[in-house]
């Protein structure tokens, strides 16, 4: 398979009403060829269980949406969550990044989002405590698209995007192209009244290596991609085998 290759893979969910509304999608996406891959075929185990169990719906989309270098499927998420609202979808959308898995089978999304319909995302701080409101880590994350604010977002990302061609743009990451956090950054930082819209998880929650519901093996903490892999995959069989259990 070559990083140009793509495959979906999607399961629907049992609870899903006619507007789409209750209807909580967990979706990861990949390249074709890169170590991101081999990670994404083990997290993908544990989020693919998370949704049988709770009747969610998975998304799995590996491949390149657009470009041609197998980094550029960290840009895949703004057209995957594009096409969703084109399609109406008006639920909420669980992002876990290839590296991030899920570690508590038990944990009750459907309850924590209960009240919570008035934001319009929900993230952890990038950094190790709040600072900014729009300086969220984008690697797991809980999109509304039910909400308008989440929906105009997502198509701003979009264009954004859309000013550049991948192929002759983005040769090199951190180049003339800012990647898909940093271009989210922007456009939320230009929407100081927005702040009441985003609720920040605390990241013993998510989004850390250490978090009791969606943990992530991050690349600023530990460089070395094989070592990564090898937590990754060790975690997943525990998660796995502790929910089995």
């Amino acid at each position: 398979m070559t990083a140009t290759d793509s495959i979906a893979l999607s399961g629907m969910s049992r609870h899903a009403n006619a507007s789409g509304e209750d209807d909580i999608i967990v979706m990861q996406t990949s390249d074709a060829s890169s170590r991101y891959f081999d990670m994404m075929m083990l997290t993908a185990r544990t989020a693919r269980r998370y949704c049988e169990h709770h009747g969610l719906r998975y998304q799995g989309f590996i491949g390149l949406k657009r470009g041609n270098r197998a980094w550029h499927a960290t840009y895949n998420r703004i057209d995957l969550l594009q096409e969703l609202i084109q399609r109406d979808h008006r639920g909420w959308v669980l992002y876990v990044d290839a590296d991030a898995w899920i570690v508590d089978m038990t944990f009750d999304l459907r309850g924590y989002l209960r009240d919570k319909q008035g934001y319009a995302m929900i993230a952890a701080p990038a950094g190790h405590v709040r600072d900014f409101f729009w300086n969220v880590n984008i690697g797991v994350m809980l999109f509304n698209l039910g909400h308008p604010f989440t929906r105009r977002l997502v198509r701003d990302w979009e264009a954004f995007l859309s000013r550049y061609r991948l192929e002759r743009d983005a040769i090199d990451w951190n180049g003339q192209v800012p990647d898909d956090q940093g271009m989210f950054h922007q456009l939320l930082d230009k929407h100081a009244d927005a702040e009441p819209l985003v609720l920040h998880a605390d990241k013993s929650l998510l989004n850390s290596p250490w978090a009791s519901f969606v943990r992530q093996a991050i690349r600023a903490e530990n460089t070395d991609i094989d070592e990564r892999l090898r937590r990754i995959a060790a975690e997943v069989e525990q998660a796995l085998g502790h929910q089995a259990g």
